[in-house]
């Protein structure tokens, strides 16, 4: 999906590219740069190629890093099914408590979690989710070998969850750094700018490929943006493994 901000991003870098390209025929005519097209395109050649593998390792890496995130929220999510199905097994009371401790804290992590992820904060009421879940774990007490056996899976469960929990908590912080993005951004405009110095006589032609290298460039820089931190912006993990969660205890309870 383009946001405004894309579309105002590649623009502007359209216009700046072709603005260069206008001034550089103005000041140097197409006839003098051929003179120098081969030692121009052998060079455009080595910096394109090496830049073109730069920007495919980072938006291999950045998605990767995306995807992550999307399996680590829904193994979050399992784990807390699990430990909601679980329960089944336990004493009513307990049962009872634990698994209105696991629906609280899926509703929580929709309602809350989610968007203070996006302002790079923990929202209080999730660890207290959490903590009201391992409460609720701790304290029962069984009577029979078979419960043992479920409280341990519960238990073991439980702590998947909050280790998926934390580990989200430090995926919604991460970023690109800044010297990355420096190389990214820098790489684009030599690549841009050195394909102004090759010298084509048909101006339109000239026009039309460097409108199309920039608009590819950008385009990919912008992509690499918009997946550089899962919980933000428009391409963002969504917390849909958490409504599955929530549908899934609405039918247990045969709601």
């Amino acid at each position: 999906m383009l946001t405004l901000w894309t579309v105002v991003i590649i623009a502007a870098s359209v216009f700046a590219a072709v603005g260069l390209l206008l001034i550089l025929r103005h000041r140097w005519s197409p006839a003098k740069r051929r003179e120098a097209n081969d030692a121009t395109a052998f060079y455009i050649t080595v910096a394109g190629t090496i830049y073109a593998v730069i920007l495919a390792f980072m938006l291999t890496s950045v998605w990767e890093d995306f995807q992550d995130a999307r399996i680590n929220a829904e193994q979050e999510a399992n784990a807390l099914v699990n430990v909601f199905r679980l329960a089944v097994a336990l004493p009513d009371s307990q049962r009872s408590e634990i698994q209105e401790a696991a629906r609280a804290y899926a509703q929580v992590t929709i309602a809350e979690e989610w968007s203070a992820m996006t302002r790079e904060e923990v929202s209080p009421r999730g660890a207290e989710g959490v903590e009201r879940l391992w409460r609720a774990a701790t304290q029962i007490e069984v009577s029979r070998p078979s419960e043992q056996a479920v409280l341990q899976q519960v238990l073991a469960e439980l702590a998947k969850m909050t280790e998926h929990r934390r580990i989200r908590q430090l995926q919604s912080q991460f970023r690109l750094p800044g010297i990355l993005w420096l190389v990214l951004i820098f790489g684009g405009v030599v690549t841009v700018a050195n394909s102004c110095l090759i010298g084509v006589e048909d101006a339109r032609l000239h026009v039309l490929y460097i409108v199309s290298l920039t608009c590819l460039v950008a385009l990919v820089l912008v992509g690499i943006a918009q997946i550089d931190r899962p919980f933000h912006g428009t391409v963002r993990v969504a917390p849909e493994s958490f409504e599955m969660a929530l549908a899934t205890f609405d039918g247990a309870d045969g709601k």
